[in-house]
């Protein structure tokens, strides 16, 4: 088939082959050999040619996203895709981004967006994840995406990030969770030289008894360790905790 379409000569032979193939572009995504075929069509005709293809993998995006094969297929149409028909792509994956964050290969098509650093679509993910980030950081795929999004973001929304997880009362949980503890890592990481970290850093040394002999809660430990009389500051922390 790879072969055949590098054969082809006019617009109206390449129209006829795609034509058909739309009918098999959900089948072929999803295949591990028959994704080739799709992914040959993106690198080798143009838009305007795939448009057939691109129209149905929006169609069935989430049914595409969530298939081992398919993901890579997804971030290549949304690479190749061009005006309307990469809108349309984004939206979809943007609108079902909760869903597909906790999901094993759902997952990867969010991050690919995130990492792509376009404003308005970064804006978007985060609108739909909004009052979500504690629960996407104690699931291991989400919790990925939550990383992302605090690393792809402007500065005031890895605020509004890091706000929405220290001030759920789950903190503690986060901090303790085989996951969580990555998301807390990388919040103290993005929230340097900010008011945010220090609140931050206070917020963690208060949960300092559960979390010093803790597996997971060790490790966010140690990222302020580094700090200078660290037991004084917590001995600190505790003692005006208490007043």
């Amino acid at each position: 088939m790879q072969k055949m379409l590098e054969h082809l000569k006019t617009w109206e032979q390449t129209a006829h082959v795609l034509s058909v193939l739309r009918r098999l572009t959900v089948l072929l995504s999803k295949s591990k050999i028959g994704q080739h075929v799709i992914h040959h069509c993106l690198k080798s005709f143009s838009h305007e040619e795939n448009k057939h293809i691109l129209n149905e993998v929006a169609t069935h995006c989430v049914e595409i996203a969530t298939d081992q094969n398919g993901c890579r297929v997804l971030k290549q149409c949304v690479f190749h895709a061009q005006g309307e028909l990469q809108d349309r792509l984004v939206v979809e994956i943007a609108v079902n981004s909760v869903f597909l964050s906790e999901h094993a290969y759902g997952n990867y098509v969010v991050q690919y967006l995130l990492e792509l650093g376009i404003p308005h679509v970064t804006a978007a993910i985060l609108a739909q994840l909004s009052g979500n980030f504690v629960a996407l950081s104690l699931n291991k795929h989400g919790s990925h995406v939550v990383e992302q999004c605090m690393k792809n973001s402007g500065g005031d929304q890895v605020i509004e990030i890091i706000n929405e997880i220290i001030n759920n009362p789950k903190f503690l949980t986060i901090l303790q969770d085989p996951y969580g503890n990555f998301v807390a890592q990388s919040a103290l990481k993005f929230s340097k030289g900010t008011f945010l970290h220090k609140n931050m850093v206070a917020l963690i040394l208060e949960h300092y008894p559960f979390l010093h002999s803790h597996p997971h809660g060790q490790r966010v430990l140690t990222k302020i360790k580094g700090r200078k009389n660290l037991g004084d500051h917590v001995k600190y922390v505790l003692r005006s905790s208490h007043k």
